[in-house]
């Protein structure tokens, strides 16, 4: 039974693992319909083989129930049956035992009566050689028997007895003839009833061999099914371990998928991102000409206008006329320009400005912002920027600080205004009010090293000495 009830868990572990590892393998994404298609045909296989072994384990069970009951009641037959046969072979031991002991008496018996034959022989042979003269003989040998034996009336006297013990002798040898045959055939019945109790003995051991031999074919039948089941179960087992190898195969290959797709997607994104930076790069640096474009042509207006003014000033100067007149700001030359990551500046602050952004990158930050910018496009920010007067107004005056056309260190290529993660640095705020920004505290702990410091008014604002 408990062969039997292992065995069950065994399979039942078994035939539950197997359609743990057939749902498993039906449920996995697979990299391909191939492998899918395959994954689940495997699965329904062993689905049916799982139904299989279940009958199986089923049929075998039902055998091994009716096995155990014929063995159950072969046990009960065998323990009767050795009952039988021990109670035969103990009252076989006590017939045998009455035997001896009647076959010891007999023996007794049996030496008691050739004396007392013998005795009565030789009395009976006395009596009828010598007649009344035996007498003497007789006294003679009782003499020699009895020395106290002395006169003839005693010796008359002791023939008489003598005689009188003939005749009790042949009484006591009939009576002990009779017993002898008693006990004679006592002892033929006690020699029959042995040897019959012995038969039954014998035919009790032969049964219970024959049940024993019954009982031991079936211990190796149950012993062939609870093999067979056995052998099943590693089946199954096998089968499961070799789905849960294909699962855990289509399992890393599905892992390596999606790393792969992971991959490319970052790639993608990646490439993305740069062909939007490159993108907006490209727009800004288009919106920038078109801003130059536009301030060169409203400062050539502008130098034209102030041309014809101081013409007409100096005609009326020259007619008498009273003078007056304005300040003006004449644009400086154009320094030397280089783009350094998409931030144009003045080719002398070129390669700190290179060198901090390298730096940042390298930290996790990642700065844009904006440097040169012409006197017109100065000019244009002073008016976007609502300053009461475009050329003579100081920064303060205006909504957004913004220095005079001619004073800019922008216009020098000297200064920038960064920009992190699309922001202006914490516009429109001072560095005093920054704290937190990631690049603005970037800037102020490394900035210094590449040789540019900050506006405290502005906190985007840095350039080679701070204004």
């Amino acid at each position: 039974m408990a062969v039997r009830t292992r065995v069950r868990m065994l399979v039942g572990v078994g035939l539950s693992a197997l359609m743990v590892v057939a749902t498993v393998g039906i449920s996995t994404a697979v990299p391909s319909e191939g492998e899918l298609e395959d994954a689940r045909e495997r699965a329904a296989e062993l689905e049916r083989e799982g139904e299989r072994a279940q009958g199986d384990l089923s049929r075998a069970e039902a055998e091994l129930e009716v096995l155990e009951g014929r063995l159950a009641r072969l046990q009960e037959e065998l323990t009767v049956a050795l009952e039988v046969h021990r109670e035969a072979e103990r009252v076989a031991a006590d017939a045998a035992a009455r035997a001896r002991s009647a076959e010891r008496e007999l023996a007794v018996v049996g030496d008691e009566l050739a004396v007392s034959e013998r005795a009565l022989a030789s009395l009976a042979r006395d009596a009828h050689k010598y007649g009344v003269s035996s007498a003497s003989s007789t006294l003679a040998a009782v003499e020699m028997l009895d020395g106290d034996v002395g006169t003839l009336g005693d010796r008359l006297h002791y023939l008489s007895r003598s005689m009188d013990a003939r005749s009790g002798a042949i009484e006591r040898t009939a009576a002990l003839r009779v017993e002898a045959a008693a006990l004679t055939e006592r002892v033929r019945a006690e020699e029959a009833e042995k040897r019959r109790l012995e038969g039954d003995a014998e035919a009790a051991r032969d049964h219970a061999a024959g049940l024993h031999a019954q009982m031991m074919d079936l211990v190796s039948e149950q012993s062939v099914q609870v093999d067979r089941i056995v052998r099943l179960v590693a089946d199954v087992e096998a089968q499961r371990e070799a789905a849960q190898a294909r699962v855990g195969e289509l399992e890393v290959q599905v892992e390596r998928e999606r790393e792969e797709a992971r991959q490319r997607e970052i790639e993608r994104q990646q490439r993305e991102e740069q062909e939007r930076r490159e993108r907006e790069e490209r727009e800004r640096a288009e919106r920038e000409r078109l801003e130059r474009e536009r301030a060169e042509r409203e400062a050539q207006e502008r130098r034209e206008r102030e041309q014809r003014e101081r013409a007409a000033t100096e005609e009326a100067s020259s007619g008498g006329g009273s003078s007056g007149g304005g300040v003006s700001v004449v644009p400086g030359p154009t320094p030397e320009l280089r783009t350094v990551g998409g931030i144009t500046v003045a080719a002398s602050l070129a390669p700190q400005l290179e060198a901090l952004l390298n730096h940042a990158r390298a930290d996790g930050i990642v700065f844009g912002g904006h440097g040169y910018r012409s006197p017109e496009v100065t000019a244009r920010l002073r008016r976007v920027n609502g300053c009461p007067d475009i050329y003579e107004s100081p920064a303060s005056s205006c909504r957004v600080p913004t220095a005079r056309p001619g004073s800019s260190m922008h216009e020098k290529g000297l200064a920038v205004d960064f920009t992190y993660r699309g922001q202006t640095i914490c516009f429109p705020r001072p560095g005093s009010h920054c704290a937190g920004n990631a690049g603005f505290e970037w800037l102020k702990q490394h900035a210094g090293t590449y040789g540019l410091r900050n506006l405290p008014t502005e906190a985007w604002h840095w350039s080679t000495n701070g204004r």
